[in-house]
């Protein structure tokens, strides 16, 4: 990507629009060696916002399954009285230490 400082982009505005429109350039405008905004074509803007919709549909999605999750939740702690259920973590864990055991028990 072709980075052009302020003045310069000033100066060669029209130049460096035509590149990004027809070229498939990208041009990020720059003021004391940072970066400021950037000039992209209008497909790539296009790219970007679907993009956009895209992840904050992957994130409303998410949202509503943490939301349903914490309910079923609360609905299971509910039922069993406020007793929680053991953790799933540690329970995977033992009956891997069984299965291990009974395999060294086969050998």
């Amino acid at each position: 990507m072709e980075a052009v400082n302020v003045a310069e982009a000033r100066r060669n505005f029209s130049e460096l629009v035509t590149r990004v429109a027809y070229g498939g350039h990208r041009v990020l405008v720059e003021r004391r060696g940072r970066s400021l905004a950037a000039l992209i074509s209008l497909n790539d803007l296009a790219n970007l916002e679907a993009w956009e919709r895209q992840h904050d549909a992957v994130q409303a999605r998410q949202q509503e399954a943490l939301v349903h999750a914490r309910a079923v939740r609360a609905a299971i702690l509910a039922e069993r009285g406020g007793t929680p259920l053991p953790d799933s973590a540690e329970l995977i864990r033992e009956a891997r230490e069984e299965r291990d055991d009974e395999l060294i028990a086969l050998r």
